[in-house]
């Protein structure tokens, strides 16, 4: 008797785009470029976006000009989360250790704090004097030991995690790094331990400098043509992307001997607006790129090919933030409300909409409700829709 076959289960790859100024965040496909889901009240920075989970869109952002983080899980779900501290926060990351996701997030503020938190109980487990001013980036090491903060003040400090979460010890960085000379953009750490891993920072001054984190030694700089904003590595660390102010990409291979200071002119891509966000997909054949211009790029990571754009913002808002995912069977997709409200009518009983009169006020978790009778047909229409789900 014939055996039937195994289900076979399929792999999707999907990025999250996030804006600084739109209020809706967009879960698209790499392959298509359409959005298979939206998140709600998705507003952040650059660096204030950080992966919760390696294996799900599962994803946490600290609100623009608020001090709480919100949490987001795959279906769209959002739940808040304050932050118990007497400023705004700027900057966030989490670890990557435990396999049901991340144990601990740390956030930087705006007068220079790093605040460490245990993610499970929320509880608050050290406070650091880290900068003069503003913290710009968080990153764990791959290992989860030590921890980079940037600064708007040029500096860079690496703190270990053990040291860090502390604290009933006075807490001092592992290395204090003042490789830069205008504001810190960004930081990227290569996936390697961190006895052998390498920190790569970048910064206004338009140097991409490459650092041993074990020894806090400078390896090699960079100099761009123009400041860059965002950087990257393929999954075996082997090649350097930034994504730079003129609206290029610039990449140099980090398999070289490195050398005291490199002029890099090599363009992997030329996108023609300023590249404000970076990532290279998990299964690493795609780098991706968002541009303040609201435009989301796939290109190709072997070629540079521009393969598709996506525009996930209606009102062309710039991107601030790319997470990129494996799914196993994809993200449940929303139905177009169009698709859906044909269904409901080709079904003959959907049933009339009523508009309730306006109303102002404020929600559960103090966000201002519109007036606009736009918001009511919206409510209105969601009671439509779920009512033809509910019958199919």
């Amino acid at each position: 008797m014939e055996q039937p076959a195994p289900p076979t289960t399929t792999l999707h790859e999907l990025v999250l785009a996030v804006s600084s100024t739109h209020a809706t965040g967009a879960l698209l496909n790499l392959h298509t470029g359409h959005a298979v889901k939206s998140f709600r009240q998705c507003t952040a920075a650059p660096g204030a976006v950080t992966a919760l989970s390696g294996d799900r869109p599962h994803f946490a952002i600290v609100q623009k000009n608020g001090g709480f983080f919100r949490f987001y899980d795959a279906d769209g779900n959002a739940g808040e989360k304050k932050a118990h501290v007497p400023e705004k926060l700027s900057a966030l990351a989490a670890s990557h250790s435990g396999g049901a996701g991340a144990r601990l997030v740390a956030a930087g503020s705006e007068s220079g704090k790093v605040y460490l938190w245990d993610l499970a109980s929320g509880a608050l487990l050290n406070v650091v004097d880290a900068h003069f001013q503003a913290v710009t980036a968080v990153a764990f090491s791959a290992d989860d030991m030590v921890i980079a903060t940037a600064s708007a003040d040029a500096g860079v400090k690496v703190f270990e995690i053990a040291s860090l979460a502390d604290a009933t010890t006075p807490t001092t960085p592992l290395h204090s790094l003042a490789a830069h000379t205008l504001p810190v953009t960004a930081l990227h750490f290569t996936s390697s331990p961190s006895h052998t891993a390498r920190l790569l920072t970048c910064s206004a001054d338009h140097a991409v400098k490459i650092h041993d984190v074990a020894t806090g030694t400078l390896l090699a700089t960079y100099l761009l043509p123009s400041p860059a904003r965002c950087l990257a590595t393929d999954p075996l660390d082997s090649a350097l992307y930034a994504g730079a102010d003129d609206g290029n990409i610039y990449t140099h291979p980090l398999t070289s001997p490195p050398t005291a200071v490199t002029a890099v002119r090599r363009t992997f891509a030329r996108l023609g607006s300023k590249v404000t966000a970076l990532a290279v997909s998990r299964a690493g054949g795609h780098v991706v790129a968002g541009t303040n211009a609201g435009v989301v790029v796939v290109l190709d990571a072997a070629t540079g090919t521009r393969m598709r754009d996506a525009r996930p913002f209606a009102d062309g808002a710039p991107v601030s933030a790319l997470l990129p995912w494996i799914v196993a069977d994809g993200v449940k997709a929303e139905m177009p409300v169009v698709a859906r409200l044909e269904r409901a009518r080709a079904s003959g009983d959907a049933p009339a909409v009523v508009l309730p009169p306006p109303s102002v006020g404020e929600d559960g978790e103090g966000w201002m409700v519109s007036a606009d009778p736009m918001a009511a047909f919206g409510d209105a229409m969601r009671a439509v829709l779920e009512a033809a789900e509910a019958r199919e």
